[in-house]
């Protein structure tokens, strides 16, 4: 924890720039921060995602740490019918993301999904508990 406390103001200052004039609450859990855009669907819940992934990658030292962000994208009621539902398959996107590299961005499948689709990404959900 020590070497991502110099990257707090920049990014705070990068959040704060990557979505402005958006009502925000963010809750820290260990490690992991929830961002609550309200009124924000997947599209732009994403593309926001993805331009803090990558401000937060440019914070990295070309000669030490490399300093990486991964998130998991949910949205009401593209993802999720409920907000239990909702934070559940952000996590288990967080948690794909992770999986596969991490630095990067990965949103739940729409509800409208395959069902093959969704079928695997409940796995993965369960996998997450």
């Amino acid at each position: 924890m020590p070497k991502v406390t110099p990257c707090l103001g920049t990014l705070r200052r990068s959040f704060c720039r990557n979505c402005a004039k958006v009502t925000l609450h963010a809750v820290t859990v260990g490690e992991e921060l929830m961002i609550i855009l309200p009124q924000c669907g997947l599209p732009m819940a994403a593309q926001k995602a993805e331009r803090l992934r990558a401000a937060i990658a440019s914070l990295s030292d070309p000669k030490g740490a490399q300093v990486t962000a991964s998130f998991g994208v949910a949205a009401l009621p593209a993802t999720s019918q409920t907000t239990r539902d909702m934070m559940a398959a952000a996590d288990a996107a967080l948690y794909e993301a992770k999986q596969n590299g991490r630095n990067r961005v990965v949103c739940a499948p729409a509800i409208e999904a395959s069902s093959g689709e969704q079928k695997a990404f409940r796995q993965a959900l369960v996998a997450a508990e």
